[in-house]
């Protein structure tokens, strides 16, 4: 299954603004001089409602959320045809056009931002595209994951480089294209793109992607999902002090993330033993004490199952409903 690595004007124009907010961060070298390139975007009227709004919570805050707008917006930030199945649907639209576009609207074209962009910074981008595509082609994490979730599932899988974002990455779907949008790390040699974060970051946000297409096109088990889900979490709910409660405090979301975690270490792990010709049992069992340590409290559970089991839908509810019975 391969890996497509694309530049995506629309995250790089979002990131822009907010990393104005969100000031005194360290970048990427592209990211430094994309700053310093549309420094004057903080003088316009627009950017100053934008910063306002977002600082008295009238628009969204959190990164992802922009993100999730980049991939369902066109080139010119108009919306794309609705996509409910993917979180992209009435509501949606009529949030973005009635608390954003207006804005974005006069910042966008006020910034010259399409131009400069294109003439200032693709160029640069377009080659460090090819060079993390080339990292891909040699090294086919894309193949890890189609070992694992099977072929059923006919998805395009694409890969945005964030270069304004240290750390973590953001995953989204829509139809059949499931997009890992992954930053940066900081390293002794600076802040850069590393192969092991991508690798391990695409494999965690596909599989999200994975999962809930699995899980939406089967009434059963998303049915199954939904109780036993909040069958646990009630159980548990005394324990549920750790800040991973505060972040996925939703019981479905929760489970999900608990399993993608297991999922993720699980894949690193045969991609990483494959790729280094190296045994990766013992850090694999340090990052799955680390995670439960952090609240995700069954992260064990689902590792052992996925061993055992070769379907990982049925490895999920099983080990779910094996907890609701015992």
């Amino acid at each position: 299954m391969r890996i497509s690595v694309q530049t995506n004007k629309n995250v790089i124009f979002f990131e822009t603004l907010l990393s104005f907010i969100n000031t005194d961060k360290d970048f990427h070298p592209l990211g430094m001089k994309v700053i310093e390139e549309f420094k004057d975007i903080k003088k316009i009227k627009a950017f100053e409602e934008f910063q306002k709004d977002v600082k008295e919570k009238k628009t969204p805050s959190h990164p992802w959320q922009y993100i999730f707008l980049s991939i369902n917006l066109s080139d010119d930030l108009t919306p794309k045809s609705l996509s409910p199945a993917d979180g992209f649907g009435p509501n949606s639209e009529k949030s973005y056009m009635e608390n954003i576009n207006t804005i974005v609207n006069k910042k966008h074209p006020e910034s010259n931002f399409e131009k400069r962009y294109s003439e200032k910074i693709l160029p640069e981008y377009e080659i460090l595209v090819q060079d993390i595509q080339n990292i891909f082609n040699k090294q086919n994490p894309g193949d890890i994951l189609e070992e694992f979730w099977g072929k059923k599932l006919k998805a395009n899988l694409v890969f945005i480089p964030d270069f304004l974002r240290v750390e973590g990455g953001s995953g989204v779907s829509r139809g059949d294209e499931f997009y890992s949008i992954t930053g940066t790390v900081k390293t002794e040699n600076g802040i850069e793109f590393k192969s092991s974060h991508m690798i391990s970051n695409l494999l965690h946000e596909y599989s999200h992607s994975f999962f809930k297409n699995y899980l939406y096109k089967s009434e059963d088990l998303f049915k199954k999902n939904e109780e036993s889900c909040h069958t646990l979490f009630e159980r548990i709910k005394e324990d549920r002090e750790s800040e991973v409660f505060k972040n996925y405090g939703k019981p479905t979301i929760y489970f999900e993330e608990t399993f993608i975690r297991a999922v993720q270490i699980m894949l690193s792990k045969r991609f990483f033993e494959k790729a280094m010709n190296k045994d990766m049992q013992s850090k694999a069992l340090e990052q799955l004490r680390k995670r439960k340590e952090e609240g995700f409290m069954f992260i064990e559970k689902f590792y052992k199952e996925l061993e055992n089991n070769q379907k990982p839908m049925d490895s999920y509810i099983k080990v779910l409903e094996n907890i609701v019975n015992n």
